[in-house]
């Protein structure tokens, strides 16, 4: 039986609907952005952001390999799993060897994978937690200086009973910044194949971190538009921000930005 493209284009484009959060948290010390852009009509990234309280705030930025419908249904299963297991579960370690046990089959079984990287930040007490399945480290702008967190692991659905990524901390105080980014942003290129790069994504950091979550999101966005100046890309391109804020906020209220 013949499968109509423009009917599997329509699924695949339901199915990003659902991918991606309709609505970020709000929370009076952590601001928040988040957007993905698709390098065609379906794109293969995920993020995620859920306050499972008013102090625990979770991230996730996950890319699957491959594209099209079959990789929106790996991701559906994959983000299914995640927020399932987050609603009784909270340590790392758990989590993500639920992740590889579960979702992992499916993407074992189609002979694929996922980079998947979580963060848990603890209002109270500061603490930013990182486990990483094979995904780009976190980027930390901490009081002018540029960091990365975590350790990269084995991808989700790689090893049938791999190792379960480590757990790394850092604490942050008001006005720290993290970007988590797929391997879009930091490989795209321009028309003659240079590619954007960890220097450009830093530097666009730096000039915006006295901005909300929402400014430096669209600070290293307009960098990328400006680098690859209109050049088509073949990887979809998704960032996370997470902004330190201090007591009851330094901004006042900000409109959040989804993808």
């Amino acid at each position: 039986m013949k499968i109509d493209p423009n009917s599997e284009l329509a699924a695949a484009s339901e199915i990003q609907a659902l991918l991606l959060p309709k609505n970020l948290p709000h929370l009076p010390d952590a601001d928040i952005a988040g957007q993905s852009i698709p390098a065609g009509a379906m794109g293969g990234d995920y993020f995620d952001a859920i306050a499972i309280t008013s102090d625990t705030l979770f991230l996730t930025i996950a890319d699957v390999m491959g594209k099209g419908l079959r990789a929106a249904l790996l991701m559906l299963s994959l983000r299914s799993v995640f927020r399932s297991v987050l609603r009784y579960q909270e340590d790392h370690g758990k989590i993500m060897e639920h992740l590889n046990l579960v979702a992992g089959e499916d993407l074992r079984c189609a002979g694929s994978f996922a980079t998947f990287c979580l963060l848990s930040f603890r209002r109270d007490s500061g603490c930013l937690a990182c486990s990483n399945a094979g995904h780009y480290p976190p980027l930390i702008y901490s009081r002018g200086r540029i960091t990365y967190l975590g350790h990269r692991g084995a991808a989700v659905g790689l090893l049938a009973n791999g190792p379960v990524p480590p757990v790394q901390t850092r604490l942050l105080v008001p006005g720290d910044t993290v970007v988590l980014y797929t391997d879009g942003l930091l490989e795209a290129q321009n028309a003659t194949g240079e590619k954007f790069g960890r220097s450009r994504l830093e530097e666009a950091v730096k000039k915006s971190a006295s901005l909300p979550a929402a400014g430096i999101m669209e600070t290293i966005l307009a960098s990328l538009a400006y680098f690859t100046c209109g050049y088509e890309q073949r990887d979809d391109v998704t960032l996370v921000i997470l902004r330190v804020q201090g007591e009851g906020g330094d901004f006042g209220d900000q409109e959040k930005a989804t993808g």
